[in-house]
């Protein structure tokens, strides 16, 4: 990491950011109460079973759907680190800087919608180095920002993933 990185990062990585941003916010879960059922796909992606996914793909599901809690399978694929199921998944053409629309259904979809955070603000945010490689090989706009003006840089600054943050940079 360069002296501008360095610099960059040790700001974010400061109190830059009030404690109730939704930025750094718990990883939200699918809740078992939720009145939305669980699509195939999400609930291979849930299971980390990539055969489960490819099924899904094949029998139309659609890569892009928002699930109940917020994420789309892209998203929730980055923030768990699941490369393997990531590649199917861009294989089959999502959206690699699709952001949440607002959904009603529950509190915590509200707080991801609010939030609004792009696939590779959750592979930044957790640290999933290969998935950000990934996503960024697939053109995922690297300043892409969430509602509140974080880009997945200051994310992996902030959260100590300094790797992320570097292949970031490099992304340009």
């Amino acid at each position: 990491m360069g002296v501008s990185e360095s610099r960059q990062c040790a700001f974010f990585g400061s109190n830059a950011f009030t404690s109730g941003s939704p930025s750094l916010a718990p990883t939200p879960r699918v809740s078992t109460t939720s009145s939305m059922p669980r699509t195939p796909l999400e609930s291979a992606l849930a299971a980390r079973d990539i055969d489960g996914v490819r099924k899904a793909i094949a029998d139309g599901a659609d890569v892009n759907l928002q699930f109940g809690d917020g994420l789309t399978a892209l998203c929730r694929a980055s923030s768990l680190g699941e490369s393997r199921i990531l590649k199917v998944l861009l294989a089959a053409r999502a959206d690699v800087d699709a952001r949440p629309s607002h959904s009603a259904a529950s509190a915590v979809a509200e707080h991801v919608t609010d939030a609004g955070f792009a696939a590779l603000h959750w592979a930044c945010r957790d640290g999933r180095e290969e998935c950000v490689r990934l996503l960024l090989d697939a053109s995922a706009t690297a300043d892409v920002r969430a509602t509140d003006g974080v880009t997945p840089f200051m994310l992996a600054c902030k959260t100590g993933h300094f790797e992320c943050a570097k292949l970031v940079v490099r992304a340009g």
